[in-house]
């Protein structure tokens, strides 16, 4: 039973095993006991969740949890590589944290029906989570963007908390209200628009966006939480309008934000020539195209390379560390590796018989997919930079953690035919074609 999981979790382990064993040899000549230690408790951690799934999930896919497992494990490596013992311990105690709510999801939600009854809820939570680092004495601002929760040695960032509850909720409201969203107002060159009401909830949304963007001087954030309402807008409802109306509104808020913001103009800025400024705000991505350019086809090799040179580059560029000494090879098996979550994702979101659980997988691929592609993107200089993290490789509990919820809710769906029957809101033919594409 799981063998497939099995034997994919036995090369994983192998393979971080031998990544610490390379980082101590080559980059400081003697092999460390933590070297050791930490590999053998990921391993540990990984066979446990394993060992619940065959015995409380047997039908939920065996690639995903392999999947995320060597992610983990190659950000704790290169954590490792770059800061220590020390931050490598820290990130495997946010692994184990990580592992005992996986665990606790996948033994305790026997279904999803509890969470998709109450929608406005989870939608408030998530809001409120997004603004707790606006709170005075609590709230931090790290590198100019107010994202923190500082209470003494512990800090946090909510916004990675918003994502899980605001998926739940966004899929419990749009479920609700499927048949008011998808009503065709009137039709103005081809594009079949909405009523004006039934616009307001992406208003709104886009509203909480733009105060986000001002409040906390982070890009991602808002971009991330934004661009997400509007896909599962369009996978809710198959209308390509509100994909139309959505990117207007984009357009119209970043334009704005560019013209009276300062900070957001300087992230456009350094985008667009960071060379310009290479001693001062564009440092940063300069180093990071350097390290890109060092690593070639196949790397530096690790801890052979140079990216302790890039500042925060254990949480900010750490996808530029790994491509540095690991090359276009590594970053590429990187982006397989996030790419096969989020096509399992997907897959998930097209045999699930009921709007709600579509939607939980669909909002949970569509997440992982902005991050991404936000994160990799702005470290790369293909997007403006963000305060984002790259999940599951990027030191820090909060967006670990994070991850993994939705990892075990995403395996929790795929196991949920077998235990509950299916809401009453069954997918329209439309809805089905835009999620398989």
């Amino acid at each position: 039973m799981r063998s497939i999981e099995r034997n994919l979790l036995i090369i994983v382990s192998l393979v971080i095993l031998a990544a610490f064993l390379i980082v101590d040899f080559a980059a400081r000549g003697y092999l460390a006991p933590v070297g050791i230690v930490i590999p053998i408790v990921l391993s540990g951690l990984f066979f446990t969740i394993h060992a619940v799934l065959r015995r409380y999930r047997p039908t939920a896919a065996e690639l995903l949890l392999p999947a995320a497992a060597l992610l983990t494990g190659i950000g704790v490596t290169m954590i490792y590589r770059l800061t220590g013992g020390v931050g490598a311990l820290q990130q495997t105690m946010w692994v184990a944290v990580s592992a005992i709510l996986v665990i606790i999801i996948l033994i305790k939600l026997p279904n999803t029906r509890v969470l998709l009854r109450t929608p406005l809820v989870f939608l408030l939570t998530g809001v409120v989570l997004l603004a707790m680092p606006l709170l005075p004495v609590i709230g931090a601002t790290i590198n100019g963007a107010t994202l923190w929760l500082r209470v003494g040695p512990l800090s946090m960032q909510p916004a990675e908390f918003a994502k899980v509850v605001l998926i739940i909720g966004f899929a419990g409201f749009l479920a609700k209200h499927q048949s008011q969203l998808t009503f065709i107002h009137r039709k103005i060159l081809g594009i079949e628009l909405p009523r004006s009401k039934d616009i307001l909830p992406l208003l709104i949304v886009w509203l909480i966006a733009l105060l986000l963007l001002v409040g906390q001087r982070d890009l991602g954030t808002s971009l991330l939480f934004y661009a997400a309402a509007v896909l599962l807008l369009y996978v809710t409802t198959a209308r390509r309008s509100w994909l139309i109306i959505g990117s207007v509104l984009l357009v119209i808020g970043g334009t704005a934000a560019a013209l009276i913001f300062d900070h957001v103009a300087t992230r456009f800025r350094i985008w667009l020539n960071p060379f310009a400024d290479i001693a001062g705000d564009g440092f940063q991505v300069v180093q990071a195209i350097y390290g890109l350019a060092a690593g070639g086809i196949f790397g530096t090799g690790l801890g052979q390379g140079n990216p302790n040179l890039i500042p925060y580059v254990e949480s900010d560029f750490i996808f530029t560390a790994i491509a540095e000494e690991l090359g276009l090879v590594g970053a590429s098996a990187v982006l397989l590796l996030y790419g096969l979550i989020i096509a399992n994702a997907v897959k998930t979101a097209g045999k699930m018989r009921s709007a709600g659980n579509m939607l939980i997988a669909a909002g949970i691929a569509i997440f992982v997919f902005l991050q991404v592609l936000i994160t990799i993107g702005g470290v790369t200089g293909a997007l403006p930079l963000t305060g984002l993290t790259t999940i599951f490789l990027s030191a820090g509990g909060s967006s670990l953690v994070a991850s993994w919820i939705l990892i075990a809710l995403l395996l929790a769906l795929q196991d949920q035919d077998r235990i509950v029957t299916t809401l009453p809101t069954e997918l329209s033919d439309d809805q089905t074609r835009a999620i398989s594409l």
